[in-house]
């Protein structure tokens, strides 16, 4: 098995656990929990094994996975901090900002900086209560980025017209063609995905682009001589050159 076979590999175990576990945290002793015999001798790891030995068995972690200290535990954070306190925070309406720190994992600095991002965002809004306490709520925002295709291409669909479409809508259309390819898989091939959709590839990459870095999706690399030629080039290359193969879902839209 080759590094980015295994790559894969990590990543597909790792999103298997959170969906059991249920959460966008977890600390790495409880993951080791979530592991059948089989994962874990793939990881070299025992049902005893030491939170420094979790980690490293499951590093590099892939973006957008992250581990950080917290107290006696590391946490395992399943994409970027600021979307899971936001969702985190949802969840748990009208909380003082006491109460939502209390369960969060982060030292309590970094959930102020946190929080304040999404105040400076006009992703949340605070109040004072009558005892003095501040209650944070989240904005109920529609998405109000949207996708215009200028450019004039060849391809004859319905995104090469001078007219903008609403984000949602488009990545609403791309989580309907990645389930209707995949069939409940944990990771969906890119080029079934873009021809299954048939639009250009321009819009096509435009939107897979912005949706990793949205974190909608995660796109992962894999072994290219597994593909056809016209498989290959179906995929996607990012602005470094980089080749990914395949993408897995990661929030809802």
């Amino acid at each position: 098995m080759n590094t980015a076979e295994k790559d894969l590999k990590i990543t597909s175990l790792i999103e298997n656990v959170f969906k059991k576990h249920g959460k966008d945290f977890i600390n790495l002793k409880t993951f080791l929990s979530y592991l059948d015999k089989k994962e874990l001798s793939f990881l070299q790891l025992k049902p005893n094994s030491i939170q420094d030995a979790v980690e490293k068995a499951i590093s590099p972690v892939k973006s957008p996975y992250q581990i950080k200290k917290f107290k006696q535990s590391k946490v395992l954070f399943n994409g970027p901090l600021a979307e899971i306190a936001l969702a985190y925070i949802e969840k748990r309406k009208a909380k003082t900002f006491g109460q939502l720190n209390k369960d969060f994992p982060v030292i309590k600095g970094e959930f102020i900086d946190l929080v304040n991002t999404l105040l400076d965002q006009g992703c949340l809004r605070a109040r004072i209560s009558t005892s003095e306490k501040i209650i944070l709520y989240t904005v109920d925002k529609k998405a109000t980025q949207l996708l215009t295709e200028t450019a004039k291409t060849e391809d004859a669909d319905l995104f090469a017209m001078s007219k903008a479409f609403d984000t949602r809508t488009l990545i609403s259309q791309f989580k309907d063609a990645y389930y209707n390819v995949g069939k409940g898989a944990n990771y969906v091939f890119i080029h079934q995905i873009r021809n299954f959709l048939g639009w250009s590839r321009k819009q096509f990459d435009e939107l897979l682009y912005q949706m990793m870095k949205q974190g909608y999706v995660a796109a992962h690399p894999g072994n290219p001589g597994a593909l056809m030629a016209q498989e290959v080039r179906d995929s996607f290359q990012d602005e470094y050159g980089d080749l990914y193969i395949t993408v897995s879902w990661r929030k809802s839209v």
